[in-house]
């Protein structure tokens, strides 16, 4: 296992080629008691917690300022080269918990949308690509024809509701029974 110092963390913190972060032995000022001396901090592996999204992060703490970072950035930092214009992480394997140096590369915002849809990655819900198709909504008598989040939300629907009733979850919304058109 290679460590290399994160210069972005005044070189506090060591990132392994193998996805892990840990702090550096050094000493610090205490004054407890109003008496100065220096006491050394050892080194140790920090604990990654998940953001709910599948992402790693870390606490850090440098001139006492506690900051959290995503894991699989300061690695790209320590050991991919980064072109210019790339300002985020591609997980190339698409698995947000490996975060060795061989399975992140910079990329372009484009670049990562395109890696994410050509690798199913995408987040599903209301979000998804298929929620875009039309919505059919009909009440008494009285139908209306409806594309995209946007155009759902404008007609005064909860797009969230009206994916609920889309896929099962809730027969109507506001009055209203909504289907997808697929031959349109």
């Amino acid at each position: 296992m290679v460590w290399v110092k994160i210069e972005s963390l005044s070189f506090m913190y060591e990132a392994s080629d193998c996805g892990r972060v840990r702090s550096v032995s050094r000493f610090i000022r205490s004054k407890p008691k109003g008496v100065e001396f220096m006491r050394k901090i050892k080194s140790k592996l920090l604990s990654c917690f998940d953001n709910g999204n599948g992402y790693k992060y870390i606490t850090t703490s440098v001139n006492g300022v506690r900051r959290n970072k995503y894991v699989h950035r300061l690695i790209a930092e320590a050991f991919c080269d980064r072109p210019s214009g790339c300002n985020e992480v591609n997980h190339i394997n698409g698995d947000k918990s490996d975060n060795s140096h061989t399975n992140l590369e910079w990329v372009t915002s484009k670049e990562n949308s395109v890696h994410a849809s050509l690798n199913n990655l995408l987040k599903k819900g209301v979000n998804h690509y298929k929620f875009i198709a039309p919505v059919h909504a009909y009440k008494d008598g009285f139908g209306l024809v409806m594309f995209g989040k946007k155009q759902i939300n404008s007609s005064d629907f909860s797009s969230s509701c009206v994916y609920d009733c889309l896929n099962g979850k809730a027969k109507k919304h506001k009055g209203f029974v909504f289907e997808r058109l697929t031959n349109v």
